[in-house]
């Protein structure tokens, strides 16, 4: 008898482990209100979880109400404390499009990477105002416009690397040729007011690099960043620079750049010719590739309008220099197809497009067709309706077997109909 109760009694403590490991494994699949904590920006939330999950962690759509959030310090808490978040999660945190809640009620939408903001973020505040504002990897950069309920332009603002650009552009000093080259390490991450011609121009992967030319003939290596790299929170206030525009920049110093602008592979100024830039007191075996260096924060062409954010005009030339601003705006036009390439892999087109009425109003557009679409060909008419990517960088061969970059306004077509 005794032996038969120790039997039962082991059979029911087995059932009741079992029991708990059951409810204590990490869930998997569609689960309601199911108890989720994480971290994000240096706050620990709980709360109650609803939507798809993956060995207990969010995976897929779903909906986040917080129960309680523990900053780590005071500093933390100044990012902002959210009260929900509703959309797309990877490993446990947001990514993807999703919306975020914060306690004061303001509301975030957008796209997400690894939790933080990446991409063109909508902030709506309580009064219904709201801003429109690009991120990189949570670090907010470029033009930042703040709007009524009505659509009516309140402010806007630049940024590079999270800060406003009106302090340093404040701050900045004439540029001393003299001193910039012999001082370098002086002047190194002090603002610099510059004012010359583009004599040559260098394509890289996240960014332009500019030979600029002041009235007194010395020579400065200017590095512009490009909007759509990896270091893109670093994207200056200018429009796309050309070789021959006359320009004023508002620069960082970055000492001392050694480069051979003689390369002939460069995009230059044929009415320019770009002499070794030898220093008068200094050998030019030593110093005839040094350039004092800026990296651009700010830009002005002469004789190009600034872009209003307030108005921005819709006009060939304006979308071709300043294409980052009006990245996501909506533009339809009709014209003629010059050049197309179609990857059947992808199901996707590259069309080059002259707009009608226009010699020289080409567009580079991008579009993703369906199986059994009816698609253009070259020197069809076509309508199109899509948004701008920015600007978009050709390179071909000239006659002389050199290679020459040519620049494009990028639309990304969502509607392309073929004219009968």
């Amino acid at each position: 008898m005794k032996k038969r109760s120790c039997i039962i009694y082991i059979l029911v403590a087995l059932l009741l482990f079992s029991s708990c490991s059951i409810l204590q494994s990490d869930p998997s699949g569609q689960v309601e209100n199911q108890p989720y904590s994480f971290k994000r920006q240096n706050i620990s939330y709980t709360g109650l979880y609803s939507g798809q999950m993956d060995k207990g962690e969010p995976q897929g759509e779903g909906r986040f109400i917080v129960s309680s959030a523990v900053p780590d310090s005071e500093e933390s808490r100044k990012n902002g404390v959210f009260s929900e978040y509703t959309g797309s999660w990877s490993d446990g945190t947001f990514e993807g499009e999703g919306t975020l809640t914060y306690a004061d009620g303001s509301v975030v939408s957008g796209e997400f990477l690894s939790g933080e903001y990446d991409g063109l973020m909508t902030t709506i505040t309580t009064d219904s105002e709201y801003e429109l504002a690009h991120y990189a990897h949570g670090v907010l950069y470029g033009l930042v416009r703040r709007y009524s309920a009505s659509g009516a332009l309140l402010a806007s603002d630049y940024y590079i690397n999270g800060e406003s650009i009106a302090p340093i552009k404040e701050s900045a000093k004439t540029a001393d040729y003299y001193s910039l080259f012999y001082e370098a390490d002086d002047y190194a991450g002090k603002a610099i007011q510059l004012q010359g011609t583009i004599v040559k121009k260098l394509e890289r992967e996240n960014s332009s690099l500019f030979l600029i030319r002041d009235s007194a003939g010395n020579d400065y290596a200017v590095t512009s960043i490009k909007p759509d790299g990896d270091t893109r929170f670093l994207t200056p206030d200018s429009p796309l620079l050309l070789v021959g525009d006359k320009v004023n920049i508002c620069g960082i110093s970055t000492g001392l750049y050694n480069y051979d602008f003689t390369n002939t592979a460069l995009e230059a100024d044929p009415e320019n010719s770009v002499p070794n830039a030898a220093s008068p007191s200094a050998s030019p075996q030593a110093m005839e590739f040094s350039y004092p260096s800026l990296r651009v924060v700010s830009a002005e062409v002469e004789g190009l309008a600034p872009f209003d954010p307030a108005a921005p005009a819709m006009d060939y030339s304006l979308f071709l220099r300043y294409g980052s601003y009006y990245k996501n705006t909506s533009y339809q036009f009709a014209g003629t197809v010059r050049e197309i390439y179609l990857d059947s892999k992808t199901h996707s087109l590259e069309l080059m497009v002259l707009e009608d009425g226009s010699q020289n109003s080409v567009f580079y557009v991008t579009y993703s067709y369906a199986t059994g679409e009816s698609l253009p060909l070259r020197g069809q008419r076509v309508e199109i309706e899509g948004v701008f990517q920015g600007s978009k960088q050709v390179l071909s061969t000239d006659a002389q077997g050199q290679l020459a970059a040519s620049y494009y306004p990028q639309l990304a077509a969502s509607r392309i109909v073929v004219s009968p």
